[in-house]
């Protein structure tokens, strides 16, 4: 992808990895939610949140919202909440998931391994492994609304009792 990124000549190996890997898996992220955006797009009505170019996707963008004010009640009343974690982000739990559930929003994600040790999914989020699998639990989820209702709930409810600041301060202070 020379009209992406080229690393310096004399960047040790390691250096060229990271910093490829950094670039590319963003540029590969951007690939792909633009294809997924796209794709849902085409079928729904999608409401998108960003100052970022959304030009030839068929999507209804709003610009950006203040995220101590807005962004709540955005992920609150959205039917459907998406997470499409970057590549480069290999392990680990993106903030997103804790900010949307912790809103009472529904949340339909791309797996990431560390969910599992955090969530049960299906029970407190979704999670999509395509895009076809994608649209369809879309077009489940819309159509059936006590569901992510519920799941919603069960999510905020994990993020109320177990992931809030008070919990790991408690659990050090305990250990004192």
């Amino acid at each position: 992808m020379p009209d992406y990124y080229i690393p310096p000549e004399k960047a040790r190996r390691s250096d060229r990895d990271i910093i490829a890997q950094k670039y590319l898996g963003m540029k590969v992220t951007a690939n792909e939610r633009k294809h997924l955006l796209s794709l849902l797009g085409s079928h729904f009505s999608v409401d998108l949140y960003t100052f970022s170019n959304t030009t030839g996707l068929s999507v209804h963008n709003h610009g950006r919202v203040k995220t101590l004010t807005e962004m709540p009640q955005v992920f609150a009343q959205s039917k459907i909440n998406l997470n499409i974690t970057c590549k480069s982000i290999r392990n680990g739990i993106p903030l997103r998931v804790f900010d949307v559930l912790g809103c009472g929003g529904f949340l339909l994600t791309n797996y990431q391994n560390d969910l599992n040790e955090c969530f049960t999914i299906g029970e407190d989020l979704v999670i999509y492994t395509s895009s076809d699998d994608l649209l369809n639990k879309c077009e489940y989820y819309l159509s059936h609304e006590k569901e992510w209702k519920e799941i919603a709930e069960n999510g905020y409810q994990k993020v109320l009792n177990n992931y809030t600041y008070e919990n790991p301060i408690e659990k050090i202070l305990a250990q004192l």
